[in-house]
């Protein structure tokens, strides 16, 4: 077993919620949330989702290709790359330097709900429209770590959706622009 497959295999073992872009202040790298909590990874995501696709023997230019085909989708390919991992692509951030990752992941799998924007600026909670997945409520789980809603930085009227994971995790999705 190599160096990256001890690392992945934690993650996958704390129970993998999500892999997120990190900010410039934290020069790069991947936010990565467990059940358990959030780790701090300096490589890039889109090496993280690379090794996590070699770390179940598949061909990620050959899931993506494939999975398009099926959806019918060029662009924003989820990734399902095991039983109990398929990795949702959502836009958390705009790009402050072009060129900067702005879409992140969620283990579609440990989302509890989506709330949709309903009409005002939602940012403060107002205007959200729910809906349940999985069978789960938000507040039906004893979060690992305290609640935590991410805003990433930018125009908060472009806020479109808040999704809800397992963890106590809110992730807010933005629109693409």
């Amino acid at each position: 077993m190599g160096q990256n497959d001890g690392v992945i295999r934690r993650y996958l073992e704390e129970g993998l919620v999500a892999l997120l872009p990190g900010y410039r202040e934290e020069d790069g790298g991947t936010q990565v949330y467990t059940l358990c909590g959030a780790h701090r990874d300096p490589r890039s995501l889109p090496w993280l989702v690379e090794v996590l696709a070699r770390f179940y023997r598949l061909d990620l230019a050959a899931v993506r290709r494939h999975t398009g085909r099926l959806l019918e989708l060029s662009h924003h390919i989820p990734l399902p790359l095991a039983d109990g991992l398929v990795l949702l692509p959502v836009k958390v951030r705009q790009a402050a330097t072009l060129g900067e990752n702005t879409t992140g992941y969620i283990n579609q799998l440990q989302v509890e709900g989506v709330d949709a924007m309903g009409g005002g600026n939602g940012v403060d909670g107002e205007n959200w429209e729910t809906s349940e997945m999985n069978g789960g409520s938000p507040n039906g789980t004893a979060p690992s770590y305290a609640e935590q809603t991410l805003y990433a930085a930018g125009d908060p009227s472009l806020i479109r959706s808040r999704i809800i994971c397992r963890g106590g995790l809110i992730i807010c999705c933005r629109e693409e622009s």
